[in-house]
């Protein structure tokens, strides 16, 4: 069955697979050139879809290209250093 992945409306991937009931899964790698990275500075979401046998069935979500990694204590997105803020509150639980 034709199977094509598409970001934000261009193909990355299209091939003929044969999906039957006992291999139910595709596999396949695609290379997105260029990424634009997410941030909450520029929260840049791309579309993609996965289409099945000609679109009689397709999934569609949107995502961002971003890394966190730590160095040290310090957590860093897409290689700068990020600050989280946040709140801890237990006072809705009957025993805290």
């Amino acid at each position: 069955m034709p199977t094509t992945f598409e970001v934000n409306g261009k193909a990355l991937y299209s091939e003929t697979k044969t999906v039957t009931g006992t291999a139910p899964q595709v596999s396949f790698a695609a290379v997105l050139d260029d990424p634009k990275l997410w941030s909450p500075d520029s929260p840049l979401l791309y579309s993609a879809r996965l289409s099945l046998a000609d679109s009689r069935d397709d999934q569609f979500t949107r995502f961002g290209v971003r890394s966190f990694t730590l160095d040290g204590h310090k957590v860093l997105l897409n290689g700068r250093r990020f600050k989280l803020a946040g709140a801890n509150h237990h006072d809705d639980h009957p025993d805290w």
